[in-house]
Order: C-alpha cells, then structure tokens, then sequence
C-alpha cells in the first residue's frame, strides 16, 4: 500500500482539484482501514469512520479541520460510493 504521507498528499491534491474546478471528489479506499479483496468485490470493513469518511481510518488525519475549513469542494463522497 502507499505510505501515510503519500496518501494525505493525494487526497490534499485531490481537494484542491475539486475545489478549483468546482466538482465533487470521491474520496479514495486507501484512506479506509478496510480490506480490499482482489476480485473486485466490495470491501470489507468494521465500523464507521468520522464524516465525510464512512469506514475507519488507515491513516491519522485532521478530520475536525474539515469541518472549518472553507476551501473544501461543494461536495465529497465518501469511497463506498462507487460499491
């Protein structure tokens, strides 16, 4: 898997990008402690993650800077959205 400081790069990249154009972002699985089976089946994870995540963390982030912060895009959807 990618590192830590990989991952938070990806998804600061992957905000900002949303925020620019305007569009939604769909937050990427590697940022949920879960396991992604190979055959493409739906992941499987325990427990729920603080919004706008909807699994728990593999990776420590700041998620109450979120919540204050104004540059987010209009929307973000977390990565169970695309099973």
């Amino acid at each position: 898997g990618a590192s830590a400081d990989t991952v938070r790069l990806l998804v600061k990249s992957l905000l900002g990008l949303g925020a620019l154009l305007g569009r939604s972002v769909i937050l990427p699985p590697e940022l949920c402690d879960c396991s992604i089976p190979a055959d493409g089946s739906p992941p499987s994870c325990t427990g729920d993650g603080p919004p706008p995540f909807d699994c728990p963390l593999a990776i420590p982030l700041d998620t109450a800077a979120w919540a204050t912060t104004s540059s987010l895009p209009a929307k973000v959807v977390p990565a169970r959205f695309l099973t």
